[in-house]
């Protein structure tokens, strides 16, 4: 079962005139929509939207910019960072034009929020990899539990939210198709599909940090996406997959022993902590994404208009550190798009 996507973000502009183009829409994300490309098999056409979900609940709000910036983010790091990474991008910008039907061609929104991409066989884990004690690992350490992967070696000796673990650690979770992922050890992992698939994302986390590091940013945690054969896919290292901090926040935070502002949807995160809800508990990541009532709920809400305009606001100053390049910019020199 799919995640539950409220009627009034279901659909964009981007993903009406592909089914009017009749491409076929073979899965809809949280954030993405997923169409088969006519003579072409074997290739897909990805389409990022601007929604937004928060502890597996689609909201009801559209941030704009959100889908263009999961866009650039992972064409930036796949063309200019990992080039040497087997990855699943085949086309993106203009160049999406030379697999779509003529009804779709120079279609700037779709060339700044859809790319081309291998179909995989997916592996069914999300490939976690942490570099601080933050989001749900610090939740677990504050109960007095820790995520499995981590060992009470990684943690430093004064702890608190936003510390620095001694170690990048990975903690992976299952991939579900409805409800919250759930933590699983490295070991089911490892007996599965191999170590290599979790030593290559720590590599990749560790390789990014320093990038990031250089570009003013602090990188927290992330999530890979693997396919069975060792190539990776989905979004890399975006404000949606990936936690970031600007390193004099983090600093500043380390200082005054708070949690620093993350550039990615934490705003909107830390709101839906908030939310009273009439099931007796308070905060959405209490609820059941499989539970039909806590969805209709998650639906109904109303997210502060300051905080949406905060996230795209964020979400723009993140890719402009990191790629040293205005969102427009990069879309006009890099990507063929105007």
């Amino acid at each position: 079962m799919s995640t539950p996507i409220p009627k009034a973000v279901l659909e964009d502009d981007n993903i009406l005139a592909c089914k009017q183009a009749g491409l076929k829409l073979i899965h809809q994300g949280k954030v993405r929509a997923i169409f088969e490309l006519p003579g072409y098999l074997g290739l897909l056409l990805m389409v990022m939207t601007n929604r937004v979900s928060i502890f597996d609940f689609v909201l009801r709000y559209l941030v704009p910019r959100k889908g263009e910036v999961l866009t650039a983010t992972t064409v930036f790091w796949l063309t200019q960072v990992f080039r040497d990474i087997k990855n699943h991008l085949v086309a993106f910008g203009r160049n999406i034009d030379d697999y779509l039907p003529n009804t779709l061609q120079r279609h700037p929104l779709l060339r700044a929020r859809a790319v081309v991409v291998k179909e995989l066989e997916i592996v069914p884990v999300e490939f976690i990899v942490r570099g601080y004690l933050t989001g749900s690992a610090w939740r677990a350490y504050q109960n007095g539990n820790l995520l499995p992967g981590m060992t009470q070696d990684d943690i430093p000796s004064d702890p608190f939210n936003g510390i620095k673990l001694v170690r990048p650690v990975f903690t992976p979770t299952t991939k579900a198709k409805s409800g919250h992922d759930m933590p699983i050890s490295p070991e089911e992992v490892a007996d599965q599909y191999g170590s290599r698939l979790a030593n290559q994302s720590v590599q990749l986390f560790e390789k990014a940090a320093v990038f990031a590091r250089e570009h003013g940013l602090e990188l927290l945690d992330t999530k890979f996406e693997w396919s069975v054969d060792g190539t990776l896919a989905d979004e890399v290292f975006t404000p949606d997959s990936s936690r970031f901090a600007l390193v004099e926040d983090l600093e500043a935070a380390t200082e005054a022993r708070k949690p620093p502002p993350a550039y990615d949807k934490e705003l909107v995160r830390a709101w839906g902590l908030t939310v009273e809800t009439p099931f007796g508990v308070t905060g959405l990541n209490k609820l059941d994404p499989a539970n039909i009532e806590h969805v209709e709920f998650a639906h109904s809400l109303s997210v502060p208009n300051e905080i949406i305009e905060k996230t795209t606001e964020r979400s723009l100053r993140f890719f402009g550190k990191l790629t040293g390049m205005s969102l427009d910019k990069f879309q006009r020199n890099e990507m063929g798009v105007v």
